[in-house]
């Protein structure tokens, strides 16, 4: 009976442990998972903002530059305005037009009432060219930014008034392919997200994405937002000056993977601490047995065997206490586990660790995050799995080497993602020896510096380049002169 009550207490008191634990980590979950969208709302509103932002900086700067090029060359236009059908003048205007402006297309010129003087489209203006020539006209040249079918391009106008000897004359509009826009949505939006312009008239039709225009789009895919991804919409704005509004969606399977990668490490620790639980409630009920047992047999013999009985007494003590220290033992190892499995989880820091062969045993969430590589696909292969093939074969004989011989190897890994885009790493590789002093693991730490390379290199592109049209500025002509020179 009172073996029976010592393993009903013990099995309650461990359920009453497995509840609490079951509460926590349920809240754990509920508050990663809350903190995870919170913070993917705000990188939406981010790069939805930076991209107006750059949008209508974007512009801006085309339009004062239009406006600069036509002060510049109003004599040229003029004649074009005049003799449209002067091929040496057409000529010059578009060879300086491209010149100032790469991502030209083309150029229409019309006088103060809309009809047209020069159309370099080789077509007759679309009916959505002709109403923002309008627009711009009756709006004192407030039109706004709209997409337009082509034959062969989808584009965009940039309207400006253009004047002759001090009096307006019309408008001067030049259209635009939408590929820089197209790049500029595909640099700024987040990782598994994807940034759209649809229009405000038709929320659902696609204007631009990341592909390009719609002609772009409606290759891989309708041009029409689906239900379920209104429904994944984290954040939108209307573009000023545009009958546009842009929309961050994000991946369909982002929360998802998400609690995925929450999930795994709850369940490891969830079984082991089950096995736990099972192995110390079948540890206590075994002893209790032992103990009962015992118990009798020292009551049977007590006058016989009072000795036997002493020193019976001794060993069960001495088990118990051989017991005590296990079960400390294990505690404490479980602890550890814990503690590890959690530190190398929530670390900000790429860890992965093999057997003494390099193959992979264990690699973190960040391993995943910075290299594409879930942990089923690394585990079981070779460490060097992420290697790019720009590194000597010496550098790598000297890391065996080093490791090998039970030191610690560090230095600056160039190394290949999944997608096989290269990452730099700070690694640091350190052998694991077991009790004997033989190698039984080598785990790998490591900080992904490939942002802190990108922005060396992107300083230096600004340093030397125009942002507006990446063409190579002053700064880099007169250094580039002055090494001739010299």
């Amino acid at each position: 009976m009172r073996n029976t009550s010592i393993t009903s207490r013990a099995l309650l008191f461990i359920v009453g442990l497995l509840a609490i634990a079951a509460v926590l980590s349920y809240l754990v979950f509920t508050k990663y998972q809350s903190d995870f969208e919170h913070h993917h709302k705000a990188l939406s509103e981010q790069a939805v903002r930076s991209v107006i932002s750059e949008l209508k900086l974007m512009f801006n700067e085309i339009e004062r530059a239009t406006k600069l090029y036509i002060s510049s060359n109003e004599d040229l236009i003029w004649q074009l305005s005049r003799n449209p059908d002067d091929e040496l003048l057409f000529s010059r205007i578009n060879r300086s037009l491209l010149e100032y402006f790469p991502e030209h297309y083309t150029f229409t010129i019309t006088d103060q009432r809309g009809n047209l003087l020069y159309d370099d489209l080789g077509e007759s203006v679309g009916v959505l060219c002709r109403r923002n020539i309008e627009q711009e006209i009756q709006s004192d040249h407030a039109s706004t930014i709209v997409v337009h079918p082509g034959p062969g391009e989808y584009h965009i106008d940039i309207m400006v008034p253009w004047s002759y000897r001090g009096r307006e004359q019309g408008v001067f509009f030049k259209s635009y392919k939408l590929d820089a826009i197209a790049r500029l949505l595909q640099f700024a939006q987040p990782k598994q997200h994807k940034l759209v312009l649809t229009r405000i008239d038709d929320p659902l039709l696609i204007e631009i994405a990341s592909e390009g225009g719609r002609d772009a789009v409606q290759r891989t895919r309708s041009n029409r937002l689906t239900a379920a991804e209104v429904t994944r919409i984290a954040y939108q704005q209307q573009v000023d000056g545009t009958e546009w509004i842009l929309n961050d969606i994000y991946d369909e399977n982002l929360l998802s993977d998400y609690r995925l990668r929450l999930w795994r490490p709850l369940l490891g620790a969830w079984v082991t601490v089950l096995i736990l639980s099972l192995v110390s409630l079948y540890i206590i009920n075994r002893e209790e047995q032992r103990r009962n047992k015992a118990e009798a047999r020292l009551r049977r013999s007590h006058e016989m065997l009072e000795e036997a009985v002493q020193h019976r007494t001794q060993d069960l003590m001495e088990t118990n206490e051989q017991l005590t220290q296990e079960i400390k033992r294990r505690d404490m190892a479980e602890s550890m586990q814990k503690i590890f499995m959690r530190a190398a989880s929530q670390s900000s820091e790429i860890v992965l660790i093999t057997d003494k062969d390099g193959k992979v045993e264990y690699v973190n969430p960040c391993f995943e995050k910075s290299t594409g590589y879930s942990m089923d696909e690394a585990v079981g292969r070779k460490g060097d799995l992420l290697k790019s093939g720009l590194m000597e074969v010496s550098f790598y004989n000297d890391l065996w080497e080093t490791i090998t011989s039970k030191k610690d190897f560090s230095a600056v890994f160039v190394n290949r993602k999944k997608n096989g885009d290269l990452i730099y790493m700070d690694q640091t590789i350190t052998p694991l020896v077991d009790e004997s002093g033989c190698i039984e693991h080598y785990i790998a730490t490591a900080r992904d510096i490939t942002e802190d390379k990108s922005n060396q290199e992107r300083l230096r592109f600004i340093s030397e380049h125009d942002l507006l049209t990446n063409i190579h500025n002053r700064s880099y002509l007169e250094s580039h002169l002055n090494g001739i020179i010299t």
